[in-house]
């Protein structure tokens, strides 16, 4: 099919001044051509709840786009399912500056 080049992948530990996980997230490096490069994706962000709604998570985005364009990437990506459960998630990454850009499918892999 033609060549292929590895993707990156980074994981992060937020520790806060008593040694406890605040926060753990991981990004991907992707590309496509219209998306004009390289861009990011944002696959997990979990936020320890004992210290939600202090900025943690605003922190990390704000990372998360310092890293991005250390990285050259053109945007990253986030998805959230779209059950009612998720809507708090949902609103946190568009108050943060994400954009709604439809919907996002998934097929799964039959075990060899």
């Amino acid at each position: 099919m033609g060549a292929r080049r590895a993707h990156p992948h980074w994981a992060f530990q937020l520790v806060d001044t008593s040694g406890r996980t605040a926060a753990f997230f991981a990004l991907a490096e992707s590309f496509a051509f219209f998306a004009h490069g390289s861009y990011g994706i944002l696959n997990e962000l979990w936020v320890n709840p004992e210290v939600r709604s202090r900025g943690v998570g605003k922190d990390v985005i704000d990372f998360c786009v310092r890293f991005a364009t250390a990285q050259r990437w053109t945007r990253i990506d986030v998805s959230a399912p779209p059950n009612a459960e998720w809507d708090r998630t949902f609103a946190f990454y568009q108050k943060r500056g994400f954009t709604f850009t439809g919907r996002k499918l998934k097929i799964p892999i039959p075990e060899a």
